[in-house]
């Protein structure tokens, strides 16, 4: 995984003036690399790029379903069977219409596709999915992935949790640190700033197995 930020980015935000120790490039790289994961997975998402990528996932018989960050597929296969981009399978958009798709829709949401269409339907969905059942790991999508570029509420995010995690060593044992004048720096949640990014692209689950 690429770093989203700098150390340098980091230290700015947290007006950080020291470059050795925890305040290190290798330090802070460690801890933006960890801050980049834990808000991919935290928010179900895949902002980091990928290239020439396959997934898999496991519809269980459903229509529709969030899939990670997808910027252009090349190829989908439900059941084996090669899909068609807007005539057997159509991508969903987000909701700030970036060209990034958070989901896939399969077959429309009517008893009538079936009846108009019963050579497609029953090639790509086996009759047993309209109960539940079906083939795991059904659904395969080729393709890139993630975001480009970033999108910079994700990278203020980034920097915020990465300053986060710099300056929590100091309130390991207690989540907290009590300054000379009394006051305390409380260390116990993530910085709003990480926060406010997990609630706002959070896609929960997708059963990605790879």
């Amino acid at each position: 995984m690429n770093q989203w930020v700098t150390a340098a980015d980091v230290r700015t935000f947290a007006n950080i003036e020291g470059t050795t120790g925890r305040y290190s490039d290798a330090s802070l790289g460690s801890n933006i690399l960890t801050a980049q994961s834990l808000l991919q997975r935290k928010a179900g998402r895949q902002w980091e790029t990928q290239t020439a990528t396959a997934k898999t996932f496991d519809t269980e018989g459903r229509a529709q379903m969030a899939i990670p960050d997808l910027r252009s597929a090349t190829s989908v296969a439900l059941n084996g069977t090669a899909l068609v981009a807007n005539d057997s399978y159509w991508l969903i958009e987000d909701a700030r219409h970036s060209g990034v798709y958070v989901a896939i829709q399969l077959r429309v949401f009517s008893d009538q596709y079936r009846l108009a269409n019963p050579v497609r339907y029953f090639d790509v969905v086996p009759p047993y999915g309209r109960s539940g059942s079906n083939e795991p790991n059904d659904l395969v999508i080729t393709g890139s992935w993630g975001w480009d570029p970033m999108p910079y509420d994700v990278l203020h995010g980034t920097k915020a949790l990465a300053a986060w995690l710099t300056k929590r060593g100091d309130a390991l044992l207690s989540n907290a640190v009590q300054l000379p004048d009394g006051s305390v720096l409380d260390y116990s949640n993530w910085p709003i700033e990480a926060q406010d990014v997990v609630r706002e692209y959070s896609r929960g689950s997708q059963a990605v197995v790879i």
